[in-house]
């Protein structure tokens, strides 16, 4: 982990400013900590995200609403995009001394950084300068550890070929959770090995289709994290550099939706049954724009011969096409 340095002019305020117009943030942290003084302002760590990882799986000590933090103009909107901030009692340790420190990383993360309450100036405490190098210990590491290890190990099946009907029907369910229809999960059933789709769902028959980003690279990533933390003896083992990625360009939602669906109605697979198939597309593309903007002629879906077409996609589920035949639930959309 390495100290950060401020942002620049122009940037949002400093913890300093922001302790200045929430004092109830300060008396809440001398409260968890039992400090008598809190140094104003935070110390500004680069971490690798592995780190943010490791705060994620670990209990905070304290969990604060954003909505309660006010930032001044231009900032105001901050928080909203934070959700909620978590601290956690910790231990920072230079090779000279060491200090309690509470570590805060928001529910939606600045990329690659956490900050450092302390008492005290955490560098004239602990001796350190920009780029020194600092070991920061959290409560019972063999725990967190192990609790990571299981839970990679969980993340490492769900993406395999052993999780393909488990992931099948997380799709169906969150679609259906968001279109607001009440279900049994006893109700969502993967479809036997020979059948011509994936889920049944009472009248539906869903053949599930994920159309992700050009190069998409998760299953890589998650086997080598897996691989990481199940070979880790201890959590500083899993630090390390952070994976560099190519940002997509962004696409139109609407022609990659109907390109892909006009693709797999060519398939010589689905011919047998696609009039009697529901088809569910689950858009992972991260650049993908959303349905609220697509520009499509709708009817040209009804030329492609499924029974019905159906879309999930971020936190948004849309019936895009149903046939007569379709069952009433994706009829009635």
């Amino acid at each position: 982990m390495f100290a950060r340095s401020s942002t620049g002019k122009g940037g949002p305020p400093g913890e300093k400013a922001i302790l200045e117009l929430n004092p109830e943030r300060r008396e809440r942290i001398l409260e968890l900590t039992g400090w008598r003084s809190l140094e104003a302002g935070t110390l500004n760590l680069a971490v690798d995200d592995t780190v943010l990882d490791l705060l994620r799986q670990s209990e905070p000590d304290m969990t604060e609403d954003a909505s309660t933090i006010l930032y001044p103009e231009p900032w105001k909107h901050i928080p909203a995009i934070r959700k909620a901030y978590l601290y956690y009692k910790a231990t920072a340790c230079a090779p000279l001394s060491s200090a309690e420190v509470l570590v805060r990383r928001a529910q939606i993360p600045v990329p690659g950084r956490v900050e450092l309450f302390a008492a005290q100036n955490i560098r004239t405490t602990l001796k350190v300068s920009e780029g020194d190098l600092l070991q920061i210990e959290l409560d019972d590491p063999a725990e967190l550890l192990a609790r990571m290890r299981n839970e990679w190990e969980e993340e490492r099946r769900f993406h395999s070929n052993e999780g393909k009907e488990e992931r099948e029907r997380w799709v169906v369910t969150e679609f259906l959770k968001i279109r607001g229809i009440q279900f049994g999960p006893e109700e969502i059933v993967s479809a036997e090995q020979a059948h011509s789709t994936d889920v049944q769902f009472r009248a539906a028959e869903f053949q599930v289709k994920e159309i992700a980003s050009p190069d998409e690279r998760r299953q890589r990533d998650i086997k080598e994290i897996h691989a990481r933390v199940s070979g880790a003896k201890q959590l500083r083992d899993l630090i390390g550099p952070s994976a560099v990625y190519d940002t997509p360009p962004v696409v139109a939602g609407g022609p990659l939706v109907y390109n892909t669906v006009a693709k797999l109605s060519k398939d010589p697979r689905y011919f047998p049954s696609k009039n009697k198939t529901d088809l569910l597309l689950y858009v992972t593309h991260s650049r993908a724009s959303l349905p609220s903007v697509w520009t499509l002629d709708w009817s040209q879906f009804s030329q492609l011969g499924w029974r019905s077409i159906s879309c999930l996609i971020k936190d948004q589920a849309h019936v895009i096409f149903a046939a007569e035949a379709a069952p009433d639930f994706l009829r009635s959309a």
